[in-house]
């Protein structure tokens, strides 16, 4: 891969966290993949094209790195993983048969504490996000 590749892929990532740290939605709502390359072609100053273009490269190299089961690590955003799910039994809910459940591998993603430090201390009041009180903290009284 050449130089100015890393790079772009490097700034698309930085993009990438960039927006997704300034995205805040209702509970209810979430923001689909062409609402994000919206977000990024604005913030970056890019053209819709290259924000998708440099989206869909950034999903299919977490994409191929978990394939080989490596994990991928977005500094202030979180670690891709790939995690080993034993076999195990389960039951169908619309019958309650019991069926078997192969052996299988799952993606994770272990957020930063980066992120969840940005997180902390608000609170989802209305469908608006405001920061929480502080809590107090008690105080012991002395006894006579």
């Amino acid at each position: 891969m050449a130089d100015g590749s890393k790079s772009a892929i490097a700034t698309g990532i930085s993009v990438v966290i960039d927006v997704l740290q300034m995205i805040k939605r209702d509970r209810d709502q979430f923001m689909n993949k062409a609402q994000l390359i919206d977000e990024i072609a604005e913030n970056a100053g890019i053209t819709k094209i290259k924000a998708n273009t440099v989206l869909n490269i950034i999903l299919d190299r977490i994409t191929e790195s978990l394939k080989k089961h490596e994990s991928v690590q977005l500094v202030g955003f979180g670690t891709f993983n790939v995690k080993h799910r034993d076999a195990r039994n389960a039951r169908n809910p619309q019958t309650g048969e019991p069926i078997e459940l192969p052996a299988c591998y799952v993606p994770s993603l272990n957020f930063a504490k980066a992120l969840k430090d940005a997180l902390k201390g608000s609170e989802d009041v209305g469908g608006k996000t405001k920061l929480a009180a502080p809590v107090k903290k008690k105080q012991k009284v002395a006894a006579k």
